[in-house]
């Protein structure tokens, strides 16, 4: 009877260690893919600001106007890639944290 308790229980921890290693590989699946998320976001961010850009300076003549808009475009890019750093940031230690935790 022991030894069938015996198995019974390694079974057990066999199947909790599976769980678990299912759910870490589930986990930094998602965090891999907001990152390319992020990244993508990030890359069209600039894009767009780059075309908002270039269609201020050909389509306005006022030099005072136009100088005023893309200070105000790049004042606001500036801001996005602050925060889109910062994010990036906290989501790379979350992760760090989430492996120092398991190990």
């Amino acid at each position: 009877m022991e030894e069938k308790n015996y198995f019974s229980e390694s079974i057990n921890e066999i199947s909790n260690v599976t769980k678990k290693l299912k759910e870490k590989l589930n986990r930094d699946e998602l965090v891999e893919d907001l990152k390319e998320s992020l990244q993508k976001t990030i890359q069209n961010t600039n894009l767009i600001l780059k075309n908002i850009s270039e269609q201020l300076e050909s389509s306005i003549q006022d030099e005072e106007i136009k100088n005023q808009s893309i200070k105000i475009i790049k004042s606001v890019s500036s801001e996005l890639k602050l925060i889109m750093n910062s994010t990036q940031e906290l989501l790379n230690n979350t992760v760090f944290t989430d492996k120092n935790e398991e190990e």
